[in-house]
């Protein structure tokens, strides 16, 4: 569980990489929603859905095509052939926001997600009996 902490820390390490350099350094183009799409859950009967926007933008010479997952009401707003402003580094284009604050959320999600593992991983490492067997090994 440590293990998977250290990985996913790592992950918000890079996050809030991206999230500041976009922050720092940032270009207005102008992206178009191409398809969109939802995805309804069945895992727990609970019908979540989760909504897939996919979009495409220019940069320089590169055109760029991409898919991700939104808020539901940033999905009902861009339907196909909807054309808006995102921010986009403009050396690494794949570091860019389709609405304020996306990549600097998604940070804090793995900040929170890493730190929720970490405690988890603790707390299953010194219960049960762990914490003595550690120490007599050591002793």
């Amino acid at each position: 569980m440590l293990l998977l902490s250290a990985m996913f820390a790592t992950v918000t390490l890079l996050s809030a990489n991206d999230a500041r350099r976009l922050g720092a350094t940032h270009v207005q183009v102008t992206a178009t929603v191409l398809d969109n799409r939802i995805v309804t859950s069945n895992a727990a009967d609970d019908g979540a859905e989760t909504h897939y926007v996919t979009y495409t933008f220019t940069r320089g010479d590169v055109v760029i095509k991409n898919e991700r997952g939104v808020p539901e009401d940033f999905f009902d707003t861009h339907p196909v052939g909807t054309a808006w402003n995102i921010k986009v580094h403009p050396d690494h284009p794949r570091i860019h926001d389709l609405y304020a604050g996306q990549t600097r959320s998604t940070a804090w999600g793995n900040l929170l997600l890493s730190v929720l593992m970490a405690a988890f991983g603790a707390w299953f490492g010194f219960s049960n009996g762990n914490w003595a067997a550690l120490r007599a090994r050591i002793s």
